[in-house]
């Protein structure tokens, strides 16, 4: 039984061991292959805070052009390489923006991808672990070969907009590529950073392609997630024989099953959980504790996330503290952007509020340079999976025709 009450801190942690930390880590699995560039530059940037080096690349088309329209790919939240890995299918079609790439070089565009700072490589281009047998062996290989935890810990609130601006300005001064004819195609938390940059008029490029947006605040949509999300979630792992309740008997099973140890914690005080009770209970219990929790840590202290277990830092808390304090819509950040936006949203989205997409609905419909692609049975990244890739091609084909929407606009 959950005795918050009692032990308010230890029972809150183990419960989330027991559920979001699965959910969560099911949207992280790691297969990787690359693929030669027909025509490649590769770069370097020192951060502005001289912490890091953004590492970086150019692909071309097969031109001699110059002053290219050039499309830069801007990732979410991951320990991301530049080939984003981030898809189920274990083809190379999980590397989202090496497709992407394959596809715009195709179509005569340059395109610039860059690895997230202290990340150097994935798993298939990290050095070949001969002895890793578990998945655990092979995500601690990882960390070792790819990860660098002293960089990773200079990741904060700010510190992902500013790298793309460092990127999106040296953009702007390449002698082969067109500083009027940037393209920025973002997704998930990659929307939340561009779109802060926009704010501040930091970055003005020509039109912008958003993918699995972040919608509404920030911090409204953590919240979401720790609420409604887990309820769902927590329904759909437990096997069930009534629609709306899962007694304790259930939970027992599930836990013996899966091999669950701490399953006291997911059981209900009053014998089952029914969606409106668990719901409640994440959201007067589970998430205010994790919010007040997080809130305590100094910015600058490490944030494992999930990955500590395999010895990785992820970020500084000021990066996770964000998600909990940031109260502005990321839509209303572009009000006064008065280039085109096209955005793509799936109806099965396991990482954005159904309402904000609403939300977003109405927005586009209000202004001509924005337009609004809604898939109802894709998900996060435009693909079969809730969360993950690859992207369907109806979802690629559509994509290709907003850059040229992008491209007919004169501004």
């Amino acid at each position: 039984m959950i005795n918050l009450k009692n032990q308010p801190g230890e029972n809150a942690k183990r419960f989330i061991s027991g559920v979001f930390l699965t959910f969560i880590f099911a949207h992280c699995s790691l297969s990787i292959a690359a693929t030669p560039s027909q025509q490649l530059e590769m770069f370097h940037l020192t951060t502005s805070d001289g912490k890091a080096s953004i590492n970086a690349e150019i692909d071309y088309p097969d031109s001699s052009e110059n002053k290219l329209t050039t499309i830069i790919l801007v990732g979410g939240t991951h320990l991301f390489d530049r080939d984003y890995k981030y898809g189920n299918s274990k083809t190379d079609k999980d590397l989202l923006f090496l497709t992407l790439k394959n596809i715009f070089t195709e179509q005569g565009y340059a395109v610039v991808r860059f690895d997230y700072r202290g990340v150097s490589c994935n798993v298939r281009t990290a050095p070949l672990c001969e002895d890793c047998k578990t998945e655990k062996q092979k995500m601690v290989h990882f960390v070792k070969a790819c990860i660098n935890n002293t960089i990773r810990q200079s990741v904060t609130e700010t510190s992902k907009a500013s790298d793309l601006a460092l990127l999106y300005n040296y953009i702007t001064r390449h002698n082969r590529l067109n500083p009027k004819k940037i393209i920025i195609l973002a997704h998930s938390e990659g929307t939340l950073h561009t779109a802060r940059l926009i704010e501040r008029s930091e970055i003005a490029p020509k039109g912008m392609i958003f993918i699995g947006s972040i919608i509404d605040s920030p911090k409204n949509t953590i919240a979401w997630q720790w609420v409604s999300r887990l309820t769902d979630n927590f329904f759909k792992m437990v096997e069930h024989d009534f629609p709306e309740k899962i007694s304790n008997a259930e939970i027992d099973f599930y836990c013996e099953k899966q091999g669950v140890i701490a399953c006291e914690n997911l059981r209900s005080p009053q014998g089952f959980w029914t969606k409106k009770s668990l719901s409640q209970y994440y959201l007067t219990t589970i998430y205010p504790f994790f919010r007040q929790q997080t809130l305590t840590y100094k910015a600058d202290a490490p944030f494992k996330h999930v990955w500590g277990q395999y010895g990785a830092i992820f970020s500084s808390y000021s990066w996770w503290q964000q998600f909990f304090t940031d109260d502005r819509r990321v839509i209303d950040r572009l009000d006064k952007y008065a280039g085109r936006i096209a955005f793509h949203q799936g109806g099965i989205d396991g990482a954005i509020p159904p309402d904000s997409v609403s939300e977003l609905k109405k927005y586009a419909a209000k202004h001509d340079n924005r337009r609004l692609h809604f898939y109802p049975e894709l998900g996060h990244a435009l693909g079969k999976h809730s969360m993950v890739g690859p992207i369907e091609k109806v979802a690629l084909k559509n994509i290709i025709n907003d850059v040229k929407w992008i491209l007919e606009q004169n501004n």
